[in-house]
Order: C-alpha cells, then sequence, then structure tokens
C-alpha cells in the first residue's frame, strides 16, 4: 500500500494531463515515483525496432536523510535519462544511441528544487512554483541537446567535457602502464578509489601481495632488472641526442673520464629514479585520474 503522503506528491504533478505516464512508486516506501515522456522532438538518424520504443526516464524522489531534517523545505532528486524501452524493461542501448545525430543530455538535479512537506507547495530556489513546471524546465534542458541550433553550444560543451575526460583517463592509464614497465609494480587506475581515498581505506595502489622482483647488481648497487633496463634506456636515448646535436656539457665529460665520478653518477641517478622518481611517477598516475574524475562529474551552466 502506497504512503498518502507520497500519492499525494505525485498527485501534484497532474503527469497525465501534462504528457507523462502514470507514476510509478519505489518500493520499500522510498518518498518518489518514476514516469516515462515519449519525445516530443524529432529523433534523426535511428531506426527503432518494432518491440521497443525510446522513451525519457524520470525518476523523481526526496531522499530519507532529508525527509528526517527539521527543514520545512526538501531539495528534490530528478534523474532524467534517454533510454531504450522493451516489454517493460529499460536500459542504455549505446549501439542505438549513438545512431541518433542529435541526442538528449542525461541530467541530475539535486539542489534547484524543493517541496515543502508540510505546505505540499514547491519552490524554484525560493520562488513558488507548480509542480508541473519543475518537470517541464527539467525536461526542456533534457531535450535541448537534440535541437539543431538552440541546442547546438550544449552539444559542443558535452563533447569537450567528454574529450577532455578521455584524455586525462588515457594519459593515467599510458602512465601506469610505463610505472609497471620500469618499477613492475601495478598503480591501481580506479577514479573512484582514486577520488575518495578516506572512503574506501586504501591508497590508489592494488592489495596485491608484492612479489619481490629479480635483483640485478649494477656497479655495486643492486636493483630491480626492469628498473635497470629502463635507466639504461634513458640514457642512451639522451646520449644519442646530445650525439645527434653534439652536445656534450663539460660537467658531463668531466664526471664519464673519471672511474670514481662515473661509479657515484650511476648509484645517486639511479636511486633517485627508484625512489623519488617512482613516488613521483605514482602522483602522477593519481593526479590525472582525479583529474578525469572531477571532471566528469563536475556540472555546467546548461
Amino acid at each position: 500500500m502506497t504512503n498518502p503522503r507520497i500519492e499525494s506528491f505525485a498527485q501534484a504533478f497532474d503527469l497525465e494531463r501534462h504528457g507523462y505516464s502514470p507514476p510509478t512508486f519505489f518500493e520499500k516506501g522510498q518518498f518518489g515515483f518514476s514516469t516515462l515522456k515519449e519525445p516530443d522532438f524529432p529523433l534523426k538518424g535511428v531506426v527503432v525496432p518494432d518491440d521497443g520504443r525510446l522513451v525519457t526516464l524520470i525518476h523523481v524522489a526526496i531522499e530519507e536523510e532529508d525527509l528526517a531534517s527539521d527543514k520545512p523545505k526538501k531539495p528534490i532528486y530528478c534523474r532524467m535519462q534517454f533510454v531504450r524501452e522493451r516489454q517493460g524493461r529499460f536500459m542504455v542501448d549505446e549501439a542505438m544511441l549513438k545512431q541518433i545525430k542529435n541526442r538528449p543530455i542525461d541530467l541530475i538535479s539535486t539542489d534547484e528544487y524543493f517541496y515543502d512537506t508540510a505546505a505540499q507547495i514547491f519552490f524554484r530556489g525560493n520562488t513558488q512554483i507548480e509542480a508541473r513546471q519543475f518537470l517541464d524546465e527539467l525536461y526542456r534542458i533534457h531535450k535541448k541537446a537534440a535541437m539543431n541550433l538552440r541546442g547546438l553550444r550544449l552539444r559542443t560543451s558535452v563533447r569537450l567535457q567528454n574529450l577532455s575526460v578521455s584524455a586525462l583517463e588515457g594519459t593515467a592509464k599510458a602512465w601506469a602502464y610505463v610505472h609497471k614497465l620500469i618499477y613492475d609494480e601495478k598503480v591501481e587506475y580506479n577514479p573512484i578509489l582514486i577520488a575518495f581515498p578516506e572512503k574506501t581505506g586504501t591508497t590508489s595502489q592494488t592489495g596485491e601481495i608484492k612479489k619481490e622482483g629479480k635483483k640485478l647488481p649494477f656497479f655495486g648497487y643492486d636493483a630491480n632488472v626492469n628498473l635497470i633496463v629502463a635507466y639504461c634506456v634513458i640514457h642512451l636515448a639522451v646520449y644519442l641526442y646530445l650525439f645527434y646535436f653534439n652536445l656534450f656539457p663539460l660537467i658531463l665529460r668531466q664526471i664519464f673520464t673519471n672511474n670514481f665520478l662515473t661509479v657515484l653518477y650511476v648509484i645517486v641517478t639511479l636511486a633517485i629514479l627508484e625512489t623519488i622518481l617512482k613516488k613521483l611517477s605514482q602522483r602522477i598516475v593519481v593526479a590525472f585520474g582525479s583529474w578525469a574524475f572531477n571532471l566528469s562529474v563536475r556540472n555546467f551552466k546548461l
């Protein structure tokens, strides 16, 4: 049996009269409902199978902690998502959605609209509005990206954001791969783990048991084989560069013509590569991963 307060909340939207499907109330007494809306805008470039349709799935709810608070105005959570519906089941069919030339934007609103549970009235910020205005305003933003000219700026913003996130994620993954090659240590690339380490109770490194890599003596310094190979590759590349451009600084000439200084140079630079640069490499993965996550969840003006 549905809670009368939730029914009253849903009835205020007068959904069917304004082009939405009848409300489907959430299970387990959650304060909210879902509804559907058929697209009232052209869908270019997509062929929908006979056994399905494309619709906007809308969730409207008030979180339990907000209901329990003493504040009379409760923030309304609303999510609009363009999905494929088939036999009562909903899915994000990326293969089909990619066919659409201009597709609606999925959006989430959490702190822009409010509901006074005592007076049973709705607000946009501090301005009183009708319940249907709340859904209609968000739906206009949702479908704006499907408009040829009006949605151009919005589509451009979304695509630039997605490209930037992909570039940052790719950099983090590539650097993590290089780190694995050099230090024989895996750095986990997980945006949630990187962004919220205090909540997961762990760091960006994997929880795998570290296996001691094979050591190799090098100028009296025992180091991992991978590290020594990388060290040699780096120095060989630098040497070829200096040789090609005929650049041999005097200080390098002095070092490598003296055996003792050469040994000192190798030990010190190898130690730096194994300690300082290793930590720097880990932080680079974390930094790019954090930037990717923060950018992916960043709101932008619609």
